[in-house]
């Protein structure tokens, strides 16, 4: 964190390190292994994160600061006896990205047979230009294995998605889009899809929108395949649907009256958009794409709640696409706890 400079002198080209450039490395090696050029393993003064980042002056302080990791880096803080674990105010938001290849992916629950067989189904892609899995021989449903370093103690999911690409323009497009959802594996091996409260049971959780039909406030729906925009919305207000099914916005908090009902769009409902897609905006330059669900506070995101593996569920797999990684978000993180 300090000592990035340990040469008081400007550096030159073709400069050779003379033998008192190599002691003031050593030393400054040595006095920097606790971060605060201290030379013993307590720091002497407290220790800064970032400048503008985290400080941590006594067991239980406040972090005033933004946390922030990728690619499955973790911030720790210790404590012990009974002091309590450092508190966060206001409370963060913390996204994850899981590359496939790091992450156990198997197709053996929604197959009903055996994980020596996924060698015949997902096959690795390695370069040059997507590292990711791809799946063949008909098989169009896999599971991806959160480890359990990405699981954040005392936090709320927020958004969990897949990140793909295709690697040629297809001749077609796909008959049924790809869709994800998350579950949790109970430590009794039973499985539970976490949606939104109220929530109808479905892929994702989310029913489709039906004409002439009652909904209650709060009660959660995705438009039509024809008119999916990849959102899921909420009735705000209740009451009856009209007979012609709405135009939805596309927009997160816009809102659109259909018949009695009042339908808020409140997240991506993880239903690849269907409505207007094309050959060449689904391939999209073999540039990547994403899906994702947006939770609405549904799920928390620590292993104590039950839960012993969290998976996100891909169906409707594209065999001509490469799955390059997953992300999860997490909100309300309020304690920096043990993980």
């Amino acid at each position: 964190m300090h000592n990035d400079v340990v040469r008081p002198s400007v550096w030159v080209p073709e400069l050779v390190p003379n033998q008192a450039d190599y002691q003031r490395w050593d030393a400054k090696q040595s006095n920097g292994i606790d971060a605060d050029d201290g030379g013993t393993w307590s720091p002497k003064t407290p220790i800064i994160l970032g400048g503008a980042g985290g400080a941590l002056t006594t067991a239980g302080s406040s972090i005033t600061g933004g946390v922030s990791t990728k690619q499955g880096g973790r911030l720790i803080f210790q404590t012990s006896g009974s002091v309590g674990f450092p508190l966060l105010s206001p409370s963060r938001v913390r996204t994850l990205e899981i590359p496939i290849i790091g992450a156990n992916v198997h197709t053996d629950i929604l197959l009903g047979t055996g994980s020596q067989l996924e060698d015949d189904y997902v096959t690795p892609v390695l370069g040059p230009a997507l590292y990711g899995v791809r799946l063949q021989n008909t098989v169009n449903q896999l599971s991806i294995d959160f480890p359990e370093r990405f699981a954040h103690q005392g936090a709320r999911f927020a958004t969990v998605g897949l990140t793909f690409a295709l690697n040629t323009r297809p001749q077609a497009l796909p008959s049924s889009f790809m869709q994800v959802q998350i579950s949790g594996t109970s430590n009794a091996s039973v499985a539970q899809a976490f949606i939104p409260a109220g929530a109808s049971p479905g892929f994702g959780g989310f029913a489709l929108w039906t004409a002439g039909h009652t909904y209650a406030a709060g009660a959660f729906v995705i438009p039509t395949a024809t008119n999916s925009n990849g959102l899921y919305f909420r009735a705000t207000i209740g009451g009856h649907s009209n007979v012609v099914e709405p135009t939805w916005p596309s927009t997160i908090g816009a809102t659109v009256v259909d018949g009695g009902v009042v339908w808020t769009a409140t997240g991506r409902s993880g239903n690849y958009p269907t409505k207007g897609v094309s050959l060449d905006s689904y391939y999209n330059n073999g540039r990547p794409q994403t899906i994702a669900v947006d939770l609405y506070g549904a799920a928390i995101g620590n292993f104590g709640d039950g839960a012993t593996v969290y998976q996100l569920r891909v169906s409707n797999v594209d065999s001509t696409a490469v799955l390059t990684g997953a992300f999860v978000s997490y909100d309300t993180i309020n304690t920096l706890q043990f993980e």
